[in-house]
């Protein structure tokens, strides 16, 4: 009599399942991390658009210092206020490092004051 077996064993079925298990549990933590930094890289970029976005705007009116606020969904500047100064306005953004707990989430307003040494400072919403 022929033996025909067809189909898998159990043995077989719980090891698959095994493989892909220890798979996910791999994979998982990778795709976090990798999620961390697009969000930290996308906060980067906004915050250099709302940089170039205020120098523009402060430069526009012949200003030298100043607050802006930079809407991420608009790519627009809100409320700047500024003052005339001698001093230039240096550039942070060459050597501006941002702190890694900014890849928490996508943050969608950005504030950048500049005062009149010319100093740069940062705030998101």
């Amino acid at each position: 009599m022929k033996n025909n077996k067809k189909g898998f064993t159990l043995a077989e079925l719980l090891i698959v399942v095994a493989i892909i298990a220890v798979l996910v549990a791999i994979s998982i933590p990778i795709f976090t991390a990798q999620l961390r930094k697009a969000k930290l890289a996308t906060n980067q970029a906004n915050a250099r658009a709302a940089y170039a976005a205020t120098v523009a705007e402060l430069l526009d009116k012949n200003l030298t210092a100043g607050k802006a606020t930079y809407s991420v969904a608009t790519a627009k500047i809100t409320g700047t206020v500024g003052t005339a100064s001698n001093q230039p306005i240096t550039d942070p953004i060459t050597s501006w490092k941002v702190s890694t707990s900014l890849g928490d989430k996508t943050y969608k307003q950005w504030t950048v004051a500049i005062d009149d040494t010319g100093k740069v400072s940062f705030a998101h919403e």
